[in-house]
């Protein structure tokens, strides 16, 4: 068979599966897109077999037939309410072949020519099998397409330009027949003009992407390109299975597009090495003849045409090849016609040369959005997964679409749960199951990895980013002293070839479907690992002097990845890798409580350096690690015990200062205290590590501090500033004194606290330590510093930071989101919808305190935000009931806690009916409050005494306690309870008949209520003041002119001549007021 009239089958085949598909999916027919796709996969088979050749293409031509053929029934029963279900059968029938078809020609498509030559006549009989069921499968069909009688002999052999021109003919006569009129099939219709040659050109345009999700952006910059600029030169570039094509194919079928470029040809160039390849292929796709000057006679062919949008897909074949000058050569000629528009596809991130491309350049195409992912994998897939389970499958794609398609493709087959067993032990293999590019991963990255661009070196550097999920930064890639020359250009060549990319935060990264094949393909060699190694040994010691995140947070996985590696593996720097394991398990037990140490399972081979100091750290590690809960730890603790028995001196009080640690955790408070006093003591102290020392004292600060004793507490806090001053540790410096600004805090000296605080976040911005956990906790202290005050914007917003910012599982976080829902609760409006996620955040809360964290004083902070929230929704027996319950079983261990109950027990503002009861809390608050020096809530008792005593009447009592209050209040910033003093304040004077001073003092509420916040307390105050002024009204007063006067509003005198009916009704005004 002649090679032109071999290459018309493909070419007419290619046109009848496309078309068929769009019937399919406009018509809903079953099997049929089965079939379409089927025969489409055939075709890029049947191109490249070399035994059976004949045999096959035979087979193509009796698969152009049959499917002309159903495009001839789908054509005929527009009009007569579809294809008849007899038919249906039929298509399974086909589709059932054309599988057998397409295992025998893969099959032999796998086979080396040795194989192929034993095993031709076992290959052909099958072949001739397959073409006998395509001859009964064509007699059904075109029996079909009659009119009801058999079709005579010479019409079913007629040849395939005949059948092609008639079909062409059907869809023409059939608007309805495909998908969309204006966007599928518009290369069909568009085609059928110019030239002559439409028809070849039409077989070249792929279908419309029928899945296309995450591309608007990128698919309006491309038609705004190509509808508005004269001429459109457009690269979009991109890795491998980035939907480059997609998106290409996506815009050809625009309908803008379409109304402005009368030709549109799309050429596939993956299988194309030479310029004068394209030229041929080009030449014949617009019908001009072979022969010599063909690059100047299409040109000119070109020039004459109407406008031309020519596509030039996988153009990078081209352009990596030998004959690049020419190629770019050739482009800029064919650009030299205005009306041509021309767009390539190119894996990488370079554009050919010699071409005047249209700017802005398109950026390269990233993965998807997590959405857009998501709805493409349930279009392919179907939605009925567990959402965990689909979240942990994206996971593996890195939302590379080819990824995302062959994932769900392999889903909807086998289940979630199948896949992600399979990816476990097949990894990419379980997408590479196709037989190019479009179908397989892995086909589709040895594509890239085989570019003329990537060299030795660049595949060293692309084996090392393999195992890292985090990828290096240009500094880190510089500062780690790689075994690869020229690393930065190495660099530049994984990005240029988009095997490797750059994130928003400048990190060299590599996709997830890509890092697991070139891990398997690539391993990366142990000077390379050991290199990276020996650079993340010095961050994680960094760390361990000045626990600065940065590094590591940014480094987390890989230092995952390479140390679990180096201890599995073992190494030549293996001491240091169990010190740097050790450093990493550490930091990553404060990111999260509940996360997996890294040495947990080398304890039985660590034994092995009891002798060593390692050893030691290790013990000290698990201990300060664990939890009560814990099985092992005392079993640790008698081995620590042991091992630091024969240790020096100044070894022994770092195992001391373990278990302080520890025994505070574990809320054993006198033996956590007797514990850090053994590393301060006298005794040891010489021998004590002045660092040790000096955190020793902070922690037996916070101890004595939580405990209720403040003074102490800040006593010790200045110590542990004093002995570091000569350290040099500015890191430790602000460390006391943030243990100093929490004491003062507890103490109500709220100014002195924040001075503490500012000092101790400059000492630690001086560090560049803003990363740091130091810094988090002091931003944690201002936070509670300005919850305190009242001001509850600011508190909002660092709380905010923190959860933003900070690990999720940390007992820092859970505060900081249990602090946004107590401020939520005070600052609420009425009681509605917003109290039930109020409600769940803090049970989300409770529920980590009392999991992962096993933190007590949490699980009582929650405790307390939903007391909170009770009182708030008026449930107060409910709420004085566990008030009551909490201040019993806090008293003694945990002040914080008894003062946040007593506040409220004594508050009688808050609805408690029984004045004595509430009375007798309020002296009992007072009475703690004085014990412990705490000035905030000695001020805080005094103002509800104050509160008390207005409701029992007793003004004068009450005046002087709101006084003292206020003006305690008023120095420490507390703007909240300084409002409620100035209008507890104004209701005795109120009460008294002044109105001006009521007036007075209610105005100067206003301003503080609205510094915290208090939208329900402004409101009563206005309607207050209105009341006044209403009030007044009738002795020709206001609340202004009266400030001036200085007189009362009923002041007794012998000339008043209002009637004792007008009397009566002011009693009552004032009276409603009152109550008011």
């Amino acid at each position: 068979m002649p090679s032109l009239e071999l290459k018309g089958i493909i070419e007419y085949t290619t046109l009848a599966a496309s078309t068929t598909q769009e019937i399919a999916i406009s018509a809903g027919v079953p099997f049929l897109g089965s079939v379409a796709s089927l025969t489409l996969a055939i075709l890029k088979v049947v191109e490249t077999v070399r035994a059976n050749k004949e045999q096959c293409f035979r087979l193509v031509d009796k698969i152009h037939t049959i499917l002309c053929a159903i495009i001839g029934i789908s054509s005929a029963s527009v009009g007569d309410g579809g294809i008849a279900p007899a038919v249906f059968r039929d298509i399974e029938s086909f589709m059932e072949t054309l599988q057998r078809i397409y295992s025998v020609m893969k099959a032999q498509q796998a086979m080396g020519r040795i194989k192929q030559l034993f095993r031709q006549p076992e290959m052909a009989s099958k072949l001739y099998s397959c073409q006998a069921e395509l001859r009964q499968s064509q007699e059904k069909f075109q029996i079909q397409a009659g009119t009801q009688t058999a079709i005579e002999t010479s019409r079913v052999q007629r040849d395939a330009k005949q059948q092609h021109e008639e079909l062409m003919a059907r869809i023409a006569a059939n608007p309805d027949l495909t998908s969309d009129s204006d966007q599928s099939s518009s290369g069909t219709r568009t085609t059928l003009s110019h030239f002559g040659h439409s028809i070849i050109s039409l077989t070249l345009l792929p279908a419309r992407p029928q899945i296309f999700h995450g591309r608007d952006i990128e698919l309006r910059d491309v038609i705004d390109i190509l509808t508005q600029s004269t001429p459109a030169r457009i690269v979009i570039l991109g890795p491998g299975g980035m939907g480059k094509t997609a998106l290409t194919t996506a815009a050809l079928h625009h309908p803008d597009v379409t109304r402005k470029y009368a030709e549109r040809y799309f050429i596939s160039c993956h299988a194309t090495t030479a310029c004068t390849d394209l030229i041929s292929i080009l030449a014949d796709y617009l019908g001009v003849e072979p022969g010599s000057y063909l690059a100047h006679r299409v040109t000119r062919f070109l020039k004459y045409a109407p406008p031309t949008l020519l596509v030039l897909d996988n153009f990078e074949t081209l352009w990596e090849s030998e004959t690049r000058p020419a190629v770019e050569e050739f482009l800029a000629t064919v650009t030299e016609v205005a009306h041509v528009a021309l767009l390539i596809t190119m894996r990488g991130a370079e554009r050919p040369a010699k071409v005047k491309w249209t700017r802005p350049f398109l950026l390269p195409l990233r993965p998807l959005d997590d959405s857009a992912a998501l709805r493409t994998f349930v279009d392919i897939a179907g939605d009925d997964h567990e959402e965990s389970l689909v979240t942990q499958v994206l996971e593996l794609t890195g939302n590379l679409p080819l990824a995302v398609s062959l994932m769900a493709s392999v889903v909807s087959h086998d289940g979630c749960e199948k896949t992600l067993s399979r990816w476990n032990t097949e990894k990419t293999r379980v997408l590479s199951d196709g037989y190019d590019k479009g179908s397989s991963l892995e086909i589709s990255l040895t594509v890239s990895l085989t570019s003329s661009r990537m060299t030795p070196e660049a595949h060293e550097l692309l084996s090392l980013l393999s195992i890292l999920p985090d990828g290096l930064s240009q500094g880190e890639i510089l500062h780690s002293k790689l075994p690869i020359r020229n690393v930065l250009g190495c660099k530049s060549t994984l990005i240029q070839t988009s095997l490797a990319y750059v994130d928003v935060g400048k990190r060299l990264r590599v996709l997830p479907p890509v890092r697991e094949y070139v891990r398997a393909v690539y391993p990366p060699s142990p000077p390379l690992k050991a290199a990276l190694r020996k650079h993340y040994h010095e961050i994680l010691r960094a760390w361990d002097i000045q626990r600065s995140n940065t590094h590591i947070l940014e480094n987390f996985r890989n230092l995952q990845v390479l140390l679990a590696d180096a201890l599995s593996a073992g190494c030549g720097d293996f001491r240091q890798t169990l010190v740097s394991a050790l450093r990493f398990d550490q930091f990553a037990l404060g990111m999260n409580p509940a996360s997996q140490r890294l040495l947990e399972t080398f304890d039985p081979y660590l034994a092995e350096w009891g002798a060593d100091s390692v050893y030691g750290k290790y013990l000290g590690n698990r201990v300060v690690s664990a939890t009560a809960k814990d099985p092992d730890v005392h079993d640790y603790i008698i081995r620590g015990n042991s091992y630091f028995e024969r240790a020096s001196p100044g070894r022994k009080v770092e195992w001391y200062k373990v278990l302080g640690i520890y025994y505070a955790k574990q809320d054993q408070t006198a033996t956590a205290i007797h514990w850090y006093r053994q590393v301060i003591s006298a005794e040891s102290a010489s021998e004590t590590p002045p660092a040790v020392l000096a955190e020793s004292m902070c922690c037996l600060a916070q101890i004595l501090n939580t405990i209720g004793k403040h003074y102490a507490g800040r006593i010790w806090a200045l110590r542990a500033s004093k002995h570091i001053e000569n350290l040099g540790s500015l890191a430790i410096e602000s460390q006391a004194l943030t243990m100093e600004a929490i004491c003062c805090r507890s103490l109500g000296d709220l100014p002195h606290a924040t001075r503490c605080l500012n000092h101790a976040n400059e000492l630690l911005v001086a560090c560049g330590l803003q990363q740091s956990w130091a810094y988090t906790n002091v931003e944690a202290q201002r936070a509670e510093l300005f919850l305190l005050k009242t001001e509850y914007a600011e508190a909002r917003r660092l709380n905010g930071r923190i959860v933003e910012h900070a690990s999720p599982i940390s007992l820092v976080v859970v505060v900081a989101r249990v602090n946004i829902a107590f401020i939520d609760i005070q600052t609420g409006g009425e009681i509605g919808p917003w109290v039930g996620p109020i409600r769940g955040e803090i049970d989300d809360c409770r529920a980590l305190c009392k999991g992962p964290l096993a933190s007590t004083v949490g699980v009582m902070i929650c405790d307390a935000a939903l007391v909170d929230l009770e009182l708030r929704e008026g449930s107060l027996q409910g709420a004085r009931s566990k008030l009551e319950k909490y201040f019993m079983a806090s008293r003694q261990h945990f002040a914080e806690m008894e003062i946040f109950c007593l506040e409220r027990l004594a508050d009688i503002g808050l609805g408690w009916k029984d004045i004595e009861r509430t009375m007798e809390w309020a002296v009992i608050f007072l009475a703690s409050a004085s014990g412990r020096k705490n000035r905030l809530a000695g001020t805080k008792a005094l103002r509800c005494l104050g509160a008390i005593f207005s409701v029992q009447q007793e003004n004068d009592t009450a005046l002087s306690l709101f006084e003292v209050a206020c003006t305690g209040f008023a120095a420490m910033g507390v703007y909240r309870s300084h409002a409620d003093c100035l209008r507890g304040m104004a209701g005795v004077h109120e009460e008294r008949g002044d109105f001006a001073k009521a007036g007075d003092l209610l105005m100067k509420a206003r301003p503080l209520y609205e510094r915290c916040q208090q939208a329900r307390e402004i409101e009563r105050l206005d309607a207050k003041v209105q009341a006044m002024e209403e009030l007044l009204m009738a002795s020709g007063h206001t609340l202004a002119t009266l400030a001036q006067l200085r007189i009362p509003v009923e002041a007794p005198n012998s000339q008043n001549e209002r009637s004792g009916d007008e009397k009566i009704g002011d009693d009552r005004r004032r009276s409603d007021l009152i109550r008011l």
